[in-house]
């Protein structure tokens, strides 16, 4: 993205925003609704889009809508503290605990917002009668207050380099400690794929420009990218949201690429043949980490995934007109029902490729008929 076109999508932001508290003052209630909204669905992790929204139906006194957003924002901020956290701990395997420093930063500053959203969910809950669940939210407040505390302590001392890698992970396991019960279904997907997921020692799925050889062909034509602009995901396709989909179908087995979290991440399922690879978060040209939004999912046969996924991506589309058990999905609001339709479909073909081809099942069947006649003559006999 170009640097003016970068500074037009801010004012364009700043615009909507004030024009959508101008409408909240001036009650325009619906206008202000739609326009809070709009910047959500652009942006999921617009914060400020979402206090606006939260505080809107406090306004109009719609305390459960307000709850709802108040809950989203504390698993917004949860997840993507999480997500810092686990990213952190493989710079610290691989003694850069600067980096690690900067993603505990990111960490941090999310706590603020979180607690902001805790804090408005505390007094609904009383307002609405659900008591229950104020205790848990207190003790984890608690840890919560005490990390921000300390978070500047545990920084520097990640900057100076004087903590071991155990002391290290030790301090970072601590900021999920209150964040992992917001997490979908109570499981840290980052830290399973973490610890479960087999280690490769190559790239998977690595960049690489076309052959002339694939620029000529009629396969499929190569189109160089251009300085368009970053894709926003629906809020659907969130990080956790995609690791639930993919975990929750049950993997046999895992692999991670030489790029750990920031590269393609193999789900492969044993039981149905079938190989997923997902790239999560990609490494920005100046060595910063963010969330990948322009790369798409590819589905594999799983007795050639290890060696499909040595091929660089260019050769990869290249390959996959001529080979039908070779599927990439883009990733728009309908991915997941695309998702599972390009599974079955690599299924499919996956069986064609390896039947027998229709001039040996000719074969087959005739000498499926010399086989019965013999059977019946020794029979007769």
């Amino acid at each position: 993205m170009k640097r003016e076109d970068f500074g037009d999508d801010i004012m364009k932001y700043e615009l909507s925003y004030k024009r959508g508290i101008e409408a909240l003052k001036g009650n325009h209630i619906f206008l202000a609704e739609n326009i809070f909204k709009d910047l959500i669905k652009k942006n999921h992790n617009d914060l400020s889009a979402r206090f606006a929204l939260a505080n809107l139906y406090l306004k109009i006194e719609e305390p459960y809508k307000a709850r709802a957003v108040f809950s989203q924002i504390v698993e917004n901020t949860s997840n993507r503290i999480n997500y810092c956290i686990e990213l952190g701990k493989d710079f610290i395997d691989k003694n850069d605990f600067g980096q690690a420093s900067d993603l505990l930063e990111k960490a941090t500053a999310l706590l603020t917002p979180n607690l902001d959203a805790r804090s408005y969910l505390k007094k609904l809950y009383n307002y609405t009668g659900e008591k229950d669940k104020l205790p848990k939210l207190l003790d984890e407040e608690a840890v919560i207050n005490d990390l921000y505390f300390r978070s500047q302590f545990d920084i520097g001392n990640l900057r100076s380099g004087s903590y071991s890698k155990e002391e290290a992970k030790k301090y970072l396991n601590e900021f999920l400690v209150p964040h992992l019960p917001h997490l979908t279904n109570n499981i840290n997907y980052y830290e399973f794929i973490r610890k479960n997921f087999d280690d490769l020692d190559f790239t998977i799925l690595p960049s690489g420009k076309p052959s002339f050889k694939q620029l000529i062909s009629d396969d499929v034509p190569y189109k160089p990218k251009t300085n368009s602009k970053r894709t926003v995901y629906p809020e659907e396709l969130s990080i956790s949201n995609r690791c639930r989909y993919l975990l929750d179908k049950k993997p046999t087995r895992g692999y991670k690429g030489k790029d750990k979290f920031t590269g393609y991440l193999i789900f492969e399922y044993g039981t149905i043949g079938v190989s997923v690879l997902e790239k999560l978060f990609v490494h920005t040209k100046n060595n910063k980490i963010r969330e990948s939004s322009e790369n798409a999912t590819y589905v594999f046969p799983t007795h050639m995934t290890l060696s499909l996924s040595q091929y660089s991506k260019s050769d990869i589309i290249s390959m996959m007109k001529t080979q039908p058990y070779i599927q990439r999905v883009v990733h728009t609001s309908n991915y997941y029902s695309n998702l599972d339709k390009k599974i079955k479909q690599v299924q499919l073909s996956n069986l064609a490729h390896n039947q027998v081809s229709p001039s040996h099942k000719k074969e087959l069947k005739d000498l499926h008929k010399v086989i019965n006649k013999k059977k019946i003559e020794d029979f007769e006999r």
